[in-house]
């Protein structure tokens, strides 16, 4: 583990030279990680944080794991990755910001907006007619926190068992057909999307489905006044975010192909209708267009440092750059949501870390962001409050178990946080490593000072951690089952 010895020397500096020792120290154990990281799991990985007083630190892993690029050169912290669902952060803070300017009610029911669109687009469709008279029920709350019961076009199922007899309808279609570009009317007119139904009835239950964002975003469109393929995605930025810099080096890939946005080529490593995912490198994507097919859903193509500056400027300390209010984060990461919030993943779990320390200790696990999972890439961005860190992490495969952005999170967001709580003499023992347990769906991330308690729901069991607990992770998970 590399944890300079600089860093005892930190408390004897002051202002800027403390900063540039931090950041040089966080690099160079980030620097560790991703090469670790890339050359565990046959890939490229980046890693980028974002925190207080300015704080940046972007790496790219070296070495072997660099092979497949398009063009073979090396990546850098610069390159460019598809963040698949990532996009959904930016679509639901558009959605507040113009509810905040008044240009609609969260709870407005959206097929009056839709319809009218729909009309003066030229579509022939209303949104009773595509999934049946409880639409008209379904409110643009309903849609941004995955309770309105649309049909999700996206037919992977990576919270499966066993994937390796899981058929996926859409990805075998977009691979069929490798430059079509997939417009919103093409996703939501699919059968098992249209078929005049919804999973349930609105406000009823809690489902993922990448359709409610593509509704979300032609309601943006409403709202603008322009077609699909003119919406701005970056307008959500006020002028002080631009002039900061906010997203400067990321683009919205509505159309093309990833190699038309990277120089990094991306592998389908994943079992779906039958795929060989142990044949490496895996499959390309580089040329296929349906890697960007949800637009609004998960279009956004960006360098690692610009997607974690946008975590901190979602869900940060407020400040000219900040993009919504507190109110609106208090909504987007309601805990009483479950797992999702508005527009934004409740990942505690993540982070190894209790969520309820007894005072003085500091929250340093709760976590909200976002996964990001497109064929060929997998990536997350998430943001602890309790320290104001924001982190962000790419790949270029995709995998049946989506671990690695996980995996790499979880050592590099517990290795910062103990290099910057040892800066402000908050702790003082040694620095320790934690580790990622694939198991589940979300997987879990274990520290060795850590506790839990076997939580149960109508979701399922689930080990928790808990600062009250005192089992360990291997017994919890043993009395769990």
């Amino acid at each position: 583990m590399v944890v300079s010895r600089l860093l005892l020397a930190v408390a004897a500096l002051a202002g800027g030279a403390v900063a540039h020792l931090l950041e040089d120290t966080i690099r160079s154990n980030l620097q560790e990680i991703a090469n670790v990281e890339a050359k565990k799991y046959d890939c490229v990985v980046n890693i980028a944080v974002r925190g207080d007083d300015g704080l940046t630190v972007a790496v790219s892993a070296d070495g072997e794991s660099q092979r497949g690029l398009v063009d073979g050169t090396p990546a850098t912290p610069l390159s460019n990755f598809a963040w698949g669902s990532v996009t959904k952060m930016v679509t639901g803070v558009t959605i507040i910001r113009l509810a905040n300017e008044g240009h609609f009610d969260l709870d407005d029911t959206v097929a009056p907006i839709l319809d009218r669109y729909f009309s003066a687009q030229g579509m022939n469709i209303t949104l009773t007619g595509l999934y049946g008279e409880l639409a008209a029920k379904i409110t643009i709350r309903q849609l941004a926190t995955m309770m309105a019961g649309v049909n999700d076009f996206d037919t992977a199922k990576p919270n499966e068992t066993d994937i390796s007899k899981s058929t996926d309808p859409f990805r075998a279609t977009v691979y069929k057909n490798p430059t079509k570009d997939w417009s919103p009317y093409d996703l939501m007119t699919l059968p098992w999307v249209a078929n005049g139904t919804l999973e349930f009835p609105p406000g009823s239950d809690k489902d993922y489905s990448s359709t409610n964002f593509i509704l979300l975003g032609l309601v943006i469109a409403a709202t603008k006044n322009v077609a699909w393929d003119d919406l701005d995605q970056a307008s959500f930025r006020p002028p002080a975010a631009i002039a900061a810099g906010l997203l400067k080096n990321t683009q919205f890939a509505a159309k093309g192909a990833p190699s038309q946005y990277s120089k990094l080529n991306a592998f389908d490593r994943t079992s779906y209708n039958g795929h060989n995912s142990s044949q490496l490198p895996g499959t390309s994507v580089s040329e296929v267009h349906g890697v960007f097919g949800g637009w609004t859903a998960s279009d956004i193509v960006g360098p690692v440092q610009d997607i974690a500056d946008l975590g901190y400027a979602i869900y940060g300390p407020r400040s000219e750059t900040s993009l919504i209010t507190p109110e609106n984060i208090s909504m987007m990461v309601d805990p009483r949501q479950s797992f999702y919030g508005f527009a934004t993943f409740l990942l505690s779990e993540f982070t190894g870390r209790p969520t309820d320390p007894t005072p003085p200790s500091v929250d340093e696990g709760t976590c909200w962001g976002h996964l990001g999972a497109t064929y060929g890439w997998n990536s997350v961005v998430l943001f602890t409050p309790g320290n104001n860190l924001s982190i962000s992490v790419a790949t270029n495969i995709e995998t049946n178990e989506q671990a690695t952005p996980s995996d790499a999170y979880c050592v590099a967001y517990n290795r910062v946080r103990q290099i910057l709580a040892r800066a402000k003499g908050t702790q003082k023992g040694p620095i320790q490593d934690c580790v990622y347990d694939a198991s589940g769906y979300f997987g879990s991330c274990v520290c060795p000072d850590t506790k839990y308690v076997c939580e149960r729901s109508r979701y399922g069991s689930m080990c928790r951690l808990s600062a009250h607990a005192n089992q360990s992770y291997t017994d919890c998970s043993k009395s769990c089952r």
